[in-house]
């Protein structure tokens, strides 16, 4: 129903998308998942895309390269839950400041290493 509900939006129609949980084998989403997530976010193409959900694995196992990838070409995508494993605040906030002339993977590789 989802799907059929946002058929309407066209490409680059988003500059922010927000869903609740991440897309299929990404973003702390799990590779088994139903890949409607990731079909949207394709056909939609989002400057920007948010998701949580999915908890923080334990602080010895993080890895920011897990909250923080190019979901699409051109689509920066970042997990932002803000709870461990138990359900506890963990973490420091996410920045993304991004340009308003942002177009793609260009913004993305130099907020890069501002992380």
């Amino acid at each position: 129903r989802f799907l059929k509900d946002t058929a309407h939006l066209i490409p680059g129609s988003l500059d922010v998308m927000v869903t609740h949980s991440p897309p299929a084998g990404v973003l702390l989403g799990k590779a088994n998942e139903p890949p409607w997530i990731n079909e949207l976010v394709r056909r939609i193409k989002p400057k920007l895309y948010l998701c949580g959900h999915s908890h923080n694995p334990l602080p010895h196992k993080f890895d920011i390269r897990t909250k923080v990838v190019e979901v699409e070409e051109g689509v920066v995508g970042a997990h932002v839950a803000c709870t461990s494993v138990w359900n506890s605040f963990s973490g420091s906030p996410l920045i993304v400041d991004m340009d308003s002339s942002f177009t793609g993977t260009e913004g993305y590789a130099a907020s890069k290493h501002t992380l």
